[in-house]
């Protein structure tokens, strides 16, 4: 059996019993005999073959819970690599609740490298591995190792000096869900 075939028919087994019940099937449905069987050629899906392939796939590959955590965490600094770029510590609101210790510190190493007359690039964190520890709704315990990016300072004149590499480190996360989404609380 090829793999197309062995991927429509684990497809037609898993995804079709979802779609026998529906008064209108997809279009893309492979036929199907009386019984719930799929029709055709040699008893598989044949002309679509690709497309359950596909479909058994994406449903190997979904993201679980840590990877959708370790996401969430990414695209807050993404934000917070930007605001180190731009020297413009407001955009930490959109990554830290209000108050929070990691907000503060942040913001005062922002402005002392400002002061400076420097930004720093390239201060993005890899989160190298993600464990939740406690989650619901609107807050979540983190168990998180990550390690800075090859960060560099520029200055106003244009020349670069890289910053010390980091080591992976191992620390706690909390994110809340606020009225403007997720947060870094601490």
């Amino acid at each position: 059996m090829c793999v197309a075939d062995l991927g429509c028919a684990l497809a037609c087994e898993w995804v079709l019993p979802d779609l026998q019940g529906l008064a209108i099937r997809p279009s893309f449905a492979p036929p199907v005999d009386d019984d719930g069987r799929v029709t055709g050629s040699h008893g598989h899906c044949g002309w679509m073959d690709w497309l359950w392939v596909l479909i058994v796939a994406m449903r190997g590959v979904s993201p679980d819970a840590q990877d959708r955590w370790a996401s969430r965490l990414t695209d807050l600094d993404e934000v917070r690599a930007e605001a180190f770029a731009t020297a413009d510590s407001g955009l930490l609101r959109e990554v830290y609740v209000r108050g929070s210790s990691g907000l503060k510190v942040d913001a005062a190493m922002i402005a002392a490298y400002h002061r400076r007359g420097a930004r720093v690039l390239d201060a993005d964190m890899r989160v190298l591995s993600c464990r939740v520890l406690r989650a619901s709704s609107s807050r979540a315990r983190l168990d998180v190792v990550d390690r800075l990016a090859q960060a560099r300072v520029q200055w106003d004149d244009g020349s670069t000096t890289a910053l010390p590499r980091d080591q992976p480190s191992r620390r706690v996360v909390t994110l809340v869900r606020t009225s403007d989404g997720w947060r870094i609380a601490g």
